[in-house]
């Protein structure tokens, strides 16, 4: 795990930025802690490092989960390839399960597009280095052994989850749910308002809302996404329930059939959508009488 500090004083030490915000009277400094995880590495990583990396994100997670604060919060930089919720080392996620799934953390950050070189995020790129959150635990393409939800985002309204936590760089992709997680094939949210950037959503489906996306109590902001080739029972690309998510420079082809909605809002939800094309989707949105809409600069 590598730490940063941020404070409003700014240094560099080799590379590395340190900020704070001193006075005669305190020095308030937070910390950015690094958690490095790469597919290609060995067990018995400690994610302090690329060269000692976490092989499974659901180790890191653990690591970070219970840690992460607002004056201690994380990144975890995960390299390039296919990442499954039902591996990791310390055997505590069932392997092949399809009710297994990957959880956020309320102030860590999820960033994919690493090559597994990098000393700063800002030389990612998840078009060239594709990093792969999948559901197809087997590994076969076999659509009836997927998981359920690829992400699944459990919280509440006493303790949700806000926009401190962040995923970005990323396919989602390969899920199916179905029987006890019917809903929000690749992102199942509840109370989880969430901020989604730079994300391709592609072959999701759920039996019952939300082919990619679920939202309940979510107000999610999702940002230069892409969602192709979904299906969801009612919303191929995304369901709102009581949520009010806003969604910036998106695209929407080909999800679902024309017979259905591709992003349906119920019970007093309320959709922002700006400089986004849906293209060939079935009905493109669809409220009900209790929620509205506010689409601007889109091509629909």
């Amino acid at each position: 795990m590598k730490n940063i500090l941020f404070c409003s004083v700014v240094f560099l030490f080799g590379g590395t930025a340190v900020f704070c915000n001193c006075t005669l009277l305190k020095n308030d400094c937070f910390a950015i802690s690094i958690i490095y995880v790469d597919v290609q590495a060995s067990i018995g990583g400690d994610g302090s490092s690329w060269g000692t990396a976490y092989k499974y994100l659901q180790d890191a997670l653990d690591d970070a989960r219970g840690q992460a604060s607002l004056i201690n919060t994380f990144e975890i930089w995960i390299s390039e390839g296919s990442y499954y919720p039902d591996d990791d080392e310390g055997g505590n996620y069932r392997d092949n399960s399809p009710d297994g799934a990957f959880e956020m953390i309320e102030y860590v950050s999820l960033l994919g597009g690493f090559s597994g070189a990098e000393t700063n995020k800002s030389q990612r790129d998840w078009a060239m280095y594709e990093t792969i959150l999948s559901g197809d635990i087997q590994q076969n393409g076999n659509q009836t052994h997927y998981s359920k939800n690829v992400i699944r985002n459990p919280f509440n309204s006493l303790t949700p989850l806000t926009q401190f936590a962040l995923i970005s760089g990323f396919t989602i992709r390969d899920s199916n749910g179905s029987k006890t997680f019917l809903d929000g094939g690749a992102i199942n949210n509840s109370d989880a308002s969430i901020i989604i950037q730079f994300c391709t959503f592609t072959n999701n489906r759920a039996s019952g809302k939300g082919g990619a996306i679920y939202n309940f109590r979510s107000n999610s902001q999702i940002i230069n996404c892409l969602f192709y080739d979904n299906e969801g029972g009612r919303g191929h690309s995304i369901y709102n329930l009581q949520s009010d998510p806003k969604i910036y420079s998106t695209t929407f082809s080909k999800n679902g059939n024309n017979n259905e909605s591709n992003i349906e809002n119920e019970n007093n939800s309320n959709l922002e959508i700006e400089n986004s094309i849906l293209w060939d989707n079935g009905i493109e949105i669809n409220p009900d009488a209790t929620s509205t809409e506010i689409v601007t600069s889109c091509i629909v």
